[in-house]
């Protein structure tokens, strides 16, 4: 090459940019994870508020003897929560939404009471996974 073709290689090459579209999967890869992050991050945040202050209706996840299963709040009392079990449960935690979704009242008539303390060792030791508030 000659130098006068050098030199003109060079200013191009320090004044070309790479165009921002080069870049968009990687754009769209980062909000994707940044957005997974935050819905984890709030997801267990709600867990502990509610877990702290209980309200009808809360439906809890919770594994017990290797099958998952789930609780829902009929009355809360001052130290005691009361609460009907589902009347399926399952060995994958991924399986309780399709069973929320294909029997969603599907909840028996007998009353189980736990202690608001006993709900929080249930939680610490993850037997109680997930709270799902309407």
């Amino acid at each position: 090459m000659s130098q006068e073709m050098v030199v003109d290689y060079r200013v191009a090459r320090k004044t070309a940019k790479t165009p921002l579209k080069y870049f968009s999967g990687l754009i769209i890869a980062a909000v994707f994870f940044i957005l997974a992050v935050l819905a984890v991050v709030t997801d267990k945040d709600n867990t502990d508020t509610w877990l702290q202050q209980p309200q009808t209706g809360d439906v809890y996840e919770v594994k017990r003897d290797g099958a998952y299963t789930l609780y829902r709040i009929q009355k809360v009392r001052k130290d005691t929560v009361l609460m009907n079990p589902y009347e399926f449960s399952t060995d994958k935690s991924s399986a309780l939404r399709k069973l929320k979704k294909t029997y969603p009242n599907a909840y028996e008539e007998e009353v189980m009471p736990f202690a608001k303390t006993e709900l929080a060792t249930m939680y610490a030791e993850r037997e109680i996974r997930r709270i799902e508030r309407k």
